[in-house]
This record gives structure tokens, C-alpha cells and sequence, in this order.
């Protein structure tokens, strides 16, 4: 495959739009730009990368997607956002550093995001496919910083990696192990507007001497913002070692969001459980004895729990 790269040597360079076409995946690096339009691929058969900041003079859209539609657009410099940028296209756009600035992000119908560690300076509106996060979890969180952040279209969908790069589930009450926030809006009065389908990637669920799955305790701060509103379509997960969690999690009297049973063993029975009104994913210990409103208390009778557990292996022991 054919490539070219070319270098900005001149610092806030102003440039009107840019447009990527050909057979050659082009990289533009440098320093800072000054961009008063747009970033269209659709002239392009190979993905193209912009490895520079750019300061946007006006509201614009970056579209990915190429020729065939799969083409990737890469931003992994810093974007000043100050009027709004809309990212659309069929193809994916990747961001790998922060976007600052009060403008609007909206992420277009149809359009695939893909975020990793980046803080976003004013509103955030989905209406395609927003992924957050990657190996590193306990880093990975989206600040924004400015303002609200809403799922825009019954159509959107919000996928994040759940678990712990740790390599064990712990109690947070105890433990900054497994407990971390992936979306945390600044400011008192900041709020999430729910709406779409989340989908959760528990690829990193995975058990080790001290803390096997059976004893699964913990939770895990998807949304932290001041108010919430809405509700999500669907919820689904992949990658629990469970099969059962693999699948579309049904919806509570209280709006909550909730998984079958863990086939795990352990007693009492466990599920996950997401509160949209804490934003936490927990895994409930003892399902006939807390209320699903009151997730805290959950989290709070777990050593009961256990306790319970382990005079009854004793007593069966001794039996």
C-alpha cells in the first residue's frame, strides 16, 4: 500500500478545508492549523491521519467513509472546538486526544466514534455509534467539561468497555480497583439525557486467585452528572464469561436495567444491575434480599453475605 506524509512547519497555518482523494493514505503532521471548513474523505480509497492540533474558525464537519464507505479518518491531535463540529460518514473517526473549546460534538446518524482517553470542553450529542474505552480501563474516561451531554437518537448507541485492567474485582468501598467513571460531567449542573441502546464489553472480566468470578463483588461508575433524564431502548452485553450476561438485559419497575442471574455458582445468586439515576453498573450480591432502587445497600450487605456463606460451608464441613 502506497503512502504519504507531509509536514505543517508553519504554526496555526490557516486553511480553508481539506479534502483527501487517491489511492495513497496520507498523514498531515505538524504543527497547529487554523481550519475555517471542513474534512471530507470522500475522494479516498485508504484511510487518511491527521496527526496535528487543529483550532477550528468555524462551525464543521469531518466525514469519514472514503469511497467504499469504510475508509477511517484518525485526529490524533488536540481540536479546539469553539462553534461545533459534527463528525459523519459511514466510516470510522477515530479521536485520540482531548477536544476543547464550548462548541457542540455531535456524533451524525449513521456515523461510527471511537474515543480513547479525551475530554470534551462543551456539549456532547450522539446520534450514530460512540465507542469509550480500551485496554487501559481504569484511564479511560470522557470528561466533559462544558456541559450536557445527550443521546440524541433512538438509533444511537453507546458501547464501553466494563472491568478492570487490575486483573481482579474488588470492593471499592475498600479498593480503587475496579470502580472508575467513564462519562463525568463537570459542574453542578451538568445532565445526561438517555436514549438508544448501551452496550457493554465485559471482555476484561476475568477472574484470578484471590478474587474468582463466583465471589464477584463491585461497581462501576458509567455516568456521573448532576441530573439525569430519559432512558435507554435496549441494553446489551459481550464478553462476560457467563453466557448468560451475553445477552439483551431486560428493564425493572424502576427504570433500571438488569441481567439474568450469574449460573456461577455462588450463594446467594448474583446479577448486574444498572441504575440510570447513580449511572452505576453493580453487581448485586443477594437478589431476594435488596432492592434494586437502593444499589448501595446492596454493596453494603456483602460481607453479610458472605459471612452467611462461609458458617454454612462450615457447618456442612462439621456435618
Amino acid at each position: 500500500m502506497s503512502s504519504r506524509s507531509t509536514t505543517n512547519n508553519t504554526n496555526n497555518f490557516v486553511v480553508n478545508s481539506i479534502a483527501f482523494s487517491g489511492t495513497t493514505q496520507f498523514t498531515l503532521s505538524g504543527t497547529s492549523i487554523a481550519l475555517g471548513g471542513n474534512i471530507d474523505t470522500a475522494g479516498t480509497t485508504r484511510n487518511s491521519i491527521l496527526n496535528l492540533p487543529i483550532n477550528l474558525t468555524t462551525s464543521a464537519t469531518f466525514t469519514a467513509g472514503g469511497v467504499s464507505g469504510t475508509q477511517a479518518l484518525t485526529i490524533q491531535g488536540v481540536i479546539d472546538n469553539s462553534s461545533g463540529l459534527t463528525l459523519a460518514g459511514t466510516g470510522p473517526t477515530n479521536l485520540t486526544q482531548s477536544i476543547t473549546g464550548i462548541g457542540t460534538l455531535t456524533t451524525g446518524t449513521g456515523s461510527t466514534v471511537n474515543y480513547v482517553g479525551v475530554n470534551l470542553g462543551g456539549d456532547l450529542s450522539v446520534g450514530g455509534v460512540l465507542n469509550i474505552g480500551g485496554t487501559n480501563v481504569a484511564a479511560t474516561r470522557l470528561v466533559i467539561a462544558g456541559g450536557d451531554m445527550t443521546v440524541s437518537s433512538s438509533n444511537a448507541a453507546i458501547s464501553m468497555v466494563v472491568g478492570t485492567s487490575f486483573g481482579a474485582i474488588v470492593d471499592p468501598t475498600v479498593s480503587s480497583n475496579g470502580s472508575y467513571d467513564q462519562f463525568i460531567g463537570v459542574g453542578g449542573s451538568s445532565s445526561v439525557a438517555f436514549n438508544g441502546a448501551l452496550n457493554l464489553n465485559m471482555d476484561l472480566l476475568e477472574p484470578d486467585a484471590d478474587y474468582p468470578l463466583e465471589s464477584f463483588v463491585s461497581k462501576w461508575k458509567l455516568f456521573n452528572f448532576a441530573n439525569y433524564s430519559g432512558n435507554f431502548t435496549a441494553m446489551t452485553a459481550t464478553g462476560s464469561p457467563y453466557p448468560e450476561i451475553n445477552t439483551t438485559w431486560t428493564q425493572d419497575g424502576n427504570g433500571n436495567w438488569v441481567s439474568p442471574f450469574l449460573n456461577n455458582g455462588s450463594d446467594p445468586a448474583q446479577y448486574f444491575a444498572f441504575d440510570r439515576a447513580t449511572g452505576e453498573l453493580v453487581v448485586v450480591p443477594e437478589p431476594t434480599g435488596f432492592v434494586i432502587a437502593g444499589l448501595g445497600v446492596a454493596m453494603a450487605g456483602w460481607r453479610l453475605a458472605r459471612q452467611r456463606k462461609q458458617k454454612a460451608a462450615a457447618a456442612r464441613a462439621e456435618g
